[in-house]
């Protein structure tokens, strides 16, 4: 009986690590902002169901102002996190306003989470 505990334990914890690789290899996905001079509005979509969480950041450089949902990116190099914790939905809005801004290119990346999750680093 210890042995199949053992084995059971053994195999949970290599499961556990595998997932956590792969989290490490592939932790988020990505989208961009085709035109950062035009207001675009974009829905992010989890690819399994059961999402208990999100992060989404925005990355990328302006050459003026704009605004992201509620967050004011401002001139220059862009890095910001949008949203961050519980979020139940299979899909979040994100809506992009060029306040100033003209040139530029931004790149949105996101992960939903699904309950299983393993802390790693960023």
């Amino acid at each position: 009986m210890k042995k199949w505990i053992s084995v059971i334990t053994l195999l949970l914890l290599a499961a556990f690590a595998l997932i956590g690789t792969w989290r490490l290899i592939f932790p988020y996905s990505k989208m961009k902002i085709k035109d950062v001079s035009q207001a675009e509005n974009l829905t992010l979509f989890a690819k399994n169901k059961n999402v208990s969480g999100l992060e989404v950041y925005v990355e990328g450089y302006l050459d003026d102002t704009a605004k992201i949902n509620w967050t004011l990116l401002g001139k220059g190099k862009v890095n910001a996190l949008i949203q961050t914790g519980d979020h139940y939905a299979d899909t979040f809005a994100v809506n992009y306003l060029p306040l100033k801004a003209k040139s530029g290119h931004l790149t949105l990346r996101y992960r939903f989470d699904t309950g299983l999750d393993l802390s790693y680093p960023q």
